[in-house]
């Protein structure tokens, strides 16, 4: 019996992943490294503090 799965189709969560994940949105440093990767585009975010 072949165990492999192949499909079609894939479910992502609003992050974009496959599983299910947790995250720590209390934590100032996460915000921090998403306003400085945001800036590198032009959109400048001051986390708050």
């Amino acid at each position: 019996m072949d165990k492999s799965r192949n499909y079609k189709n894939y479910i992502f969560d609003l992050y974009g992943t496959p599983v299910d994940i947790h995250t720590d949105e209390e934590q100032e440093l996460l915000w921090e490294k998403l306003a400085l990767f945001y800036g590198y585009y032009d959109a400048v975010y001051e986390p708050e503090r």
